[in-house]
């Protein structure tokens, strides 16, 4: 079967506002809309979102039970009894958290492994608080399970820069604790974390330091930092240098190999002091 080019339309078609109550079965843009039990839905394993905060769950659940589902979910069918979630994760679990039985949803018929990959990630990047450890970690799943051809190639079907792309995946090389507690903050300035990586040392206290920054006063912050760590690389090479000095004295004479070593232990002299 021939590969499916990528419909990057169909996140802009599910992301456009339109109000749903239970008894909606009217057509969405052309994609019917049609209830679906939700035993029957299954998680997108390429679902960028690991976690969903507990709190603004209850918050989406509130405001569901108020005003009812406002957007309908998108899944691809895979059978009468099984469907993948494309988008609505979160609504969905809010509308189980209510014990509510169907789901308003949009039903594709088939989507493109691809697909299925990115289009969930697209539609995350689109929103200001994604986790930058998650869309790391979803990219590098990407990635590595060759869905796409290169980084390059991701890059451009994602909308962003290769250079961005780098950026991100670099944020998986700081160390565990930190990527524990940028969870926890919800810290996402990726420009920010990428230049962390650079440093050598004393990530967390650097991290603790940079947090309350602007992007630019961070960046400059760091860049000290790895300023001051190669300059006393460069004094510690001196210092070595200064208190190694060597002269190969091979087919001197005697008496001429004993007048350089005595000069090399004045100059040693000097230098340590």
């Amino acid at each position: 079967m021939a590969k499916k080019k990528l419909d990057l339309n169909l996140a802009k078609l599910v992301s456009s506002s339109a109000h749903f109550n239970e008894n909606n079965t009217d057509e969405f843009k052309g994609n019917v809309i049609s209830k679906i039990n939700i035993d029957f839905l299954q998680e997108n394993p390429y679902q960028p979102r690991l976690e969903i905060n507990s709190e603004s769950l209850t918050e989406l659940a509130d405001s569901i039970e108020k005003n009812g589902l406002l957007q309908p979910i998108t899944v691809v069918k895979i059978n009468d009894q099984e469907y993948t979630i494309i988008y609505g994760h979160r609504r969905t679990a809010a509308l189980k958290k209510l014990n509510k039985k169907y789901i308003d949803a949009i039903i594709l018929d088939e989507v493109a492994h691809e697909q299925l990959s990115l289009l969930p990630l697209i539609e995350n990047l689109q929103r200001e608080d994604m986790n930058p450890i998650e869309t790391a970690i979803a990219i590098k799943k990407i990635l590595d399970e060759k869905i796409v051809n290169s980084q390059v190639d991701l890059a451009h079907k994602l909308g962003y820069s290769t250079s961005w792309l780098s950026r991100v995946l670099s944020i998986l090389k700081l160390p565990e604790e930190i990527i524990k507690q940028i969870k926890i903050d919800g810290y996402n300035d990726i420009h920010v974390l990428s230049a962390l990586n650079k440093i050598q040392s004393d990530h967390f206290d650097v991290y603790k330091k940079i947090t309350n920054l602007t992007r630019t006063a961070a960046i400059h912050y760091i860049k000290n930092l790895q300023d001051n760590t190669k300059m006393a690389y460069i004094d510690n090479r001196v210092k070595q240098t200064k208190n190694s000095i060597n002269i190969n004295t091979k087919g001197l004479s005697l008496t001429k190999r004993d007048e350089v070593n005595k000069i090399l232990n004045k100059l040693k002299s000097i230098l340590d002091s």
